[in-house]
């Protein structure tokens, strides 16, 4: 994944003026109103950024060696080369 990032890497939010009187030029902003009293769920903040889990079906097994634990598949996988896929076989339902 990224790590831990701001709301502009993590959420494209823009950056404020980096002239005229800014602080704060990459920081979120206000929380919410002011008569809410509270932080509604979902606001988007800064935090952990990537690494989440991704599905993807229908990929075609070319080829097993079991001599040497590969398996060949047809089309891109997701994650880093060294990383770790949980494959398994798609039940069919109807």
């Amino acid at each position: 994944g990224r790590g831990f990032a701001g709301t502009i890497k993590r959420w494209g939010f823009h950056t404020r003026p980096g002239s005229h009187g800014h602080k704060w030029i990459r920081r979120p902003g206000t929380a919410g109103p002011m008569g809410l009293r509270k932080v509604v769920k979902g606001k988007r903040y800064p935090g952990h950024y990537g690494a989440e889990r991704v599905t993807v079906r229908n990929l075609q097994v070319l080829a097993v060696d079991k001599e040497h634990s590969l398996l060949v598949l047809k089309g891109s996988v997701p994650g880093p080369r060294s990383g770790i896929l949980r494959i398994r076989k798609h039940d069919a339902q109807g």
